[in-house]
């Protein structure tokens, strides 16, 4: 891969999915939340059908189709939220694979990377 590094100013990159791999991360952070609230816990496949489509709360109110009450759809999306931020770390995140190969790629060809 070879980029003219001449005409691009800037390479942006999205962390989540791009770099790193927080899917085993959001389904366990939902599952146990749902536990907690002594909720049925989603399966991965559940979770995974949803996250990248529909904002926190509305993935809450998806898997709870039967829940009318707003509070317990609130307080189980802040606590994934809660969760999610403070177990976002290398033990429980992997890297997308060939990102570090591709980082080293663009810095080869000169890039700053920050």
């Amino acid at each position: 891969m070879v980029l003219a590094s001449s005409c691009i100013k800037a390479i942006l990159f999205d962390l989540d999915g791009v770099l790193v791999d927080t899917r085993a991360l959001m389904a366990g952070t939902v599952a146990n939340c749902f536990l907690v609230h002594g909720l049925r816990p989603p399966s991965y496949s559940e979770v995974m059908d949803k996250v990248h489509r529909l904002n926190l709360k509305e993935m809450v109110e998806a898997l709870l189709p039967n829940c009318n009450d707003r509070k317990v759809i609130d307080k189980v999306a802040v606590q994934i939220e809660k969760a999610f931020i403070n177990h976002y770390t290398p033990e429980y995140v992997t890297q997308v694979e060939k990102a570090l190969e591709t980082l080293a790629e663009l810095k080869k060809q000169g890039f700053l990377l920050q």
